[in-house]
């Protein structure tokens, strides 16, 4: 019996180890002032001569340089960039780009590319064919749990494949078109995939727009959180961008209208529930904005807005740093400022820099299933107590402590009970480890 309470105790602290492990991910690959400390916009001109590429933002100073200019055919493929994602190797970006604007639209041959961001460099990895005046374009990117790309291509509709650089293999996933797979109407914008495996899609167009779940498998689409139903909570307009974090957070952000102004949601993955973290349009809360175009998770757990500003100027495109909390916001970036370098008057997206992957834990609990898993290094400080608890209820149980080691296991249970209210860890990871460690306390007062 002592034995089989040590391996369930075990089994708790591997739990909270792998979760921590998850959240620690690799250290950065560079020194702070490399592109770990950047996040990266990619931006297009006014007119086909105008500045165009990936701009690396201090997230510290705000300061902006060209870490890879589009328009330089001596750094390879020239175009107009559109969606970025973590790239394949340390020190690089995904971009998507097309190749020539026509007009006011962006029609040429649509391409991904790796970007290194030391030196510029790209190289193309897939093509996606269209003609001079017919583009099959890359819409969003984002890596899934095993590396692969998700692209969402468009033309005069939307499909969303899956890229597996290896085998240099293209498939299709989810076809927005076809009502056999579920929700089929809008316009998807932007896509992240969650630790459980569901792909999260934003889809504005319909309505006050939606966020969708996709089967990674099935490709099946269900609406996880519609926007515009009250049941779900504070309502929102046009969800333009979802970021994930490790531990399977969900952040949207919403375009907005005059009535419904631009902000930024907390959404739960079972239930779809929506909790406002900030109203872009409260100037109580920080500097306000307009459009909130896109989103990403800091280290630290901070969110990213960019926003792409207002057509009359003010406010203006801009990078904003927001509370997870508190919902307050700090301006990281005022992209039309040129005191702070390369301006960026009409950003289309914002992500940060990754050297590489992590293990991303994902519950099946009694069993653990490990998967890799896009790492944006959130590290709560939380978790390191937790740890202690685990270990020092183990070392009580090797000494035949009973009523020691329940109660270090109890106070286990408030501390991952505070840390669930405080959001430094979600509630159905905090439900997962408090319903073993209960498991473990009914073992415990058996002997």
């Amino acid at each position: 019996m002592w034995k089989s309470t040590r391996r369930s105790l075990f089994s708790v602290r591997l739990v909270a180890t792998l979760f921590c492990g998850a959240l620690l991910c690799l250290a950065p690959c560079l020194a702070e002032a490399d592109p770990a400390a950047y996040g990266f916009v990619t931006h297009l001109p006014i007119d086909p001569g105008g500045a165009r590429g990936v701009l690396g933002v201090s997230l510290v100073t705000g300061a902006r340089q060209t870490a890879s200019d589009f328009n330089n055919p001596a750094q390879g493929p020239v175009g107009y960039p559109r969606a970025m994602a973590p790239g394949l190797a340390p020190n690089e970006l995904l971009v998507a780009a097309v190749s020539t604007p026509i007009g006011s639209e962006l029609v040429g041959k649509g391409m991904l590319l790796r970007v290194n961001v030391l030196t510029g460099t790209r190289t193309s990895i897939w093509n996606f064919g269209g003609t001079p005046n017919y583009a099959y374009q890359a819409d969003a990117l984002a890596r899934d749990l095993s590396g692969r790309i998700l692209v969402i291509v468009a033309t005069d509709f939307f499909r969303l494949y899956r890229l597996d650089p290896v085998a240099n293999t293209l498939t299709l996933l989810s076809d927005f078109t076809d009502s056999s797979q579920g929700y089929a109407y809008g316009n998807p914008r932007n896509l992240a995939q969650h630790p459980s495996g569901a792909i999260l899609v934003t889809n504005g167009g319909l309505g006050n727009g939606v966020l969708l779940r996709v089967d990674p498998v099935s490709g099946m689409r269900s609406v996880l959180s519609d926007f515009g139903d009250p049941s779900q909570g504070p309502l929102g307009h046009t969800p333009h961008d979802v970021a994930v974090g490790p531990l399977g957070q969900i952040i949207v952000v919403t375009a907005g209208t005059s009535q419904l102004p631009a902000a930024v949601f907390r959404v739960d993955i079972q239930t779809g529930v929506r909790e406002l973290v900030s109203d872009l349009s409260d100037p109580s809360q920080g500097p306000v904005g307009c459009i909130a175009r896109q989103v990403a998770i800091e280290a630290a757990g901070s969110i990213l807005v960019l926003d792409s500003g207002c057509l009359h100027g003010t406010p203006p495109p801009a990078v904003y740093r927001v509370s997870p909390t508190t919902g307050q916001r700090v301006l990281v970036s005022n992209l039309t400022q040129a005191n702070q370098g390369q301006v960026a008057p009409h950003p289309a997206d914002l992500a940060l820099y990754s050297c590489g992957f992590c293990p991303v834990i994902f519950q099946e609990l009694p069993h653990l299933r490990i998967i890799t898993g896009e790492c944006s290094g959130c590290s709560p400080t939380s978790l390191p107590p937790l740890l202690r608890q685990i270990d020092a209820a183990l070392e009580l149980v090797k000494a035949t402590q009973v009523r020691p080691a329940v109660d270090t296991l109890e106070e286990f249970i408030r501390l991952t009970e505070q840390s669930v209210r405080t959001r430094d860890i979600p509630g159905d990871v905090g439900r997962a480890l408090t319903t073993e460690a209960q498991a473990v306390i009914t073992e415990l007062r058996t002997l």
